[in-house]
C-alpha cells in the first residue's frame, strides 16, 4: 500500500515492512530498508510523517546488498 510505496520512493528496496495495531486506528511499523546511494533514514521517516495512522515508525537503513537474513554472498 501507500506506506511500502513511500519506503521505495527514494530508490532503496524495502525488505520487509511489519504493522501492528497498537490501539483503534493506530499502528507501529519496523521497515529494514536497503538504502539507495545517500538515502537516510530521516529521509524515509519524513515520507511517513503524513500518514496519520502510524503513531510509531522504526526504520534500520541497510546495506544496498542485505536481505532478510543478513549480507548477500
Amino acid at each position: 500500500g501507500e506506506t511500502r510505496n513511500r519506503l521505495r520512493a527514494g530508490g532503496g528496496r524495502l525488505i520487509e515492512l511489519l504493522l501492528w495495531r497498537i490501539g483503534p486506528g493506530r499502528f507501529a511499523a519496523v521497515a529494514p530498508v536497503a538504502g539507495a546511494p545517500g538515502e537516510t533514514t530521516e529521509a524515509l521517516h519524513a515520507s511517513l510523517r503524513d500518514i496519520p495512522s502510524l503513531n510509531h515508525v522504526t526504520i534500520e537503513l541497510r546495506g544496498r546488498d542485505e536481505t532478510r537474513h543478513g549480507p548477500v554472498g
